[in-house]
């Protein structure tokens, strides 16, 4: 559902990618048109969401995660990644260092994220060493 929205089309590139975007490549990346990539880039440079580095007369943006609304937005999107390879009796927890994901599924990898493997007893008590239980499916 979220797709649907070009400014999450444009959350999703920065969040996936490990570069910087110029207007353009944005575009091209996100799947719409430059002016509207433009004002999404502008918007999330506005409230410190991303970060723009001048080159010449090209801008290049990135990701900012020297902002707690920009890793908070990059966990929202790994949870919506991992709800959709989740099961069930399966939590995503966060705590301002990481996210992890808490399963009694044997066989759940995720690359770049670390999988607790453990019984729904077991995890009451990992769940006091998280701040935010993200969900619990």
């Amino acid at each position: 559902m979220l797709e649907k929205y070009a400014l999450w089309k444009v959350i999703e590139v920065l969040v996936k990618g490990e570069e910087e975007y110029s207007v353009r490549q944005m575009s091209r990346t996100a799947g719409i048109g430059a002016g509207t990539a433009k004002a999404c880039l502008d918007y999330m440079h506005e409230n410190g969401i991303i970060k723009k580095k001048v080159i010449g007369n090209i801008y290049q943006y990135s990701l900012d995660l020297a902002n707690p609304a920009a890793r908070q937005i990059k966990n929202a999107y790994f949870a919506k990644e991992l709800l959709q390879k989740a099961g069930p009796k399966t939590w995503i927890c966060s705590n301002e260092k990481e996210v992890v994901v808490v399963t009694t599924m044997e066989s759940l990898k995720i690359e770049g994220i670390r999988i607790i493997k453990t019984n729904e007893h077991d995890f009451e008590s990992l769940k006091k060493s998280y701040l935010d239980i993200i969900t619990i499916r």
